[in-house]
């Protein structure tokens, strides 16, 4: 038997029977379409994000063998991590299926002059620290497209690019021929709010846990970052995703795509662009954020640092007095 490439197809959410009938067309139509391929294993699951950690899908995910191909109503960035967090490790590989323009805060702050600062790439990361995977997990984004046949088109390429890797591959380890039409859960899951952590740009700065009053987060044995208790997380606030100095915490439902998982890298361009368009710092605005949170769990809020008082005469007289050494 030849050896097969599992697709995994992760089912959206429904947001309003129109919204979630064409979600439903897309999946639908791109899992007819890689049916008869014999070199594809389609397998459906529910939405990756809300799915609970002992999931039957994430131990399917788990035991799979070798290179898959995910398509997900996620950031691949968002889904790839979300993947890791629930230990289904591989090397993210991003395969957009149109071009994407830079963030339009690049193009404002060099509309104005000015040269966005991005993270210090000599600057060690979490992922560092890990044994690369051997494997490639393919991340295919459903909103990008609303033609089945972009996506049917797209993973037939990846597979046939991997076809020599496959071939080198015995047909015990490739997905069983029964995985195909896999059914998902007759429910979906409910829907689920909590932090994913990008161990590619993460610093282990410590910044969120000492941010996050709600103990969400937690470290591990060697004292590295993660997201200890997901659950604690408040309902819509991304708090700690404003203050991260490298971008590195998802929340892949937030509707701007920077906190979403989205491309690119904000960093030092957030507090550049709060000063040239007079918004709010982003420690500012998740300071209001958290302590929001905080109200309506009836916990008190954490007081803001005084503002430095103006520097007046009787200051300069005073050190004048203390250059005098009297």
């Amino acid at each position: 038997m030849a050896a097969r490439m599992a697709i995994i197809l992760s089912q959206g959410q429904s947001q309003g029977q129109n919204h979630s009938s064409a979600k439903r067309h897309l999946e639908e139509n791109i899992a007819a379409g890689l049916a008869s391929d014999p070199t594809c294993a389609v397998m459906l699951i529910p939405p990756l994000y809300d799915l609970p950690p002992g999931s039957p899908a994430f131990q399917m995910l788990r035991e799979l063998p070798g290179d898959f191909v995910l398509l997900s109503w996620l950031y691949p960035r968002a889904a790839h991590w979300t993947l890791d967090r629930h230990h289904v490790r591989g090397q993210l590989i991003e395969t957009p299926l149109i071009e994407t323009p830079l963030e339009s805060g690049v193009n404002e702050l060099r509309e104005h002059g000015a040269q966005p600062q991005l993270p210090d790439a000599d600057q060690p990361r979490v992922l560092d620290r890990r044994p690369a995977p051997d494997r490639r997990i393919y991340h295919l984004d459903l909103r990008t497209s609303e033609d089945p046949r972009v996506f049917v088109q797209e993973v037939r390429r990846i597979v046939a690019e991997r076809g020599g890797a496959l071939a080198d591959r015995s047909a015990a380890a490739s997905p069983p021929a029964d995985s195909s039409h896999h059914v998902p859960a007759a429910t979906l899951p409910a829907r689920r709010w909590y932090p994913v952590i990008d161990y590619s740009r993460c610093t282990n700065c410590m910044e969120c846990i000492d941010f996050c009053l709600f103990g969400v987060f937690g470290v591990d044995h060697q004292e590295t970052i993660l997201v200890e208790q997901p659950d604690n997380c408040r309902r819509g606030c991304p708090a700690c995703s404003r203050v991260c100095p490298e971008n590195a915490i998802i929340f892949p439902r937030h509707k701007t795509p920077l906190i979403a998982g989205g491309p690119g890298v904000a960093s030092a361009m957030k507090l550049d662009l709060s000063q040239l368009f007079g918004r709010p710092a982003e420690q500012e605005v998740a300071a209001r954020e958290r302590d929001e949170h905080l109200r309506r769990s009836g916990r008190a809020t954490v007081p803001s640092a005084p503002e430095p008082r103006e520097h007046d005469i009787l200051d300069e007289l005073i050190d004048e007095l203390d250059q005098m050494d009297l």
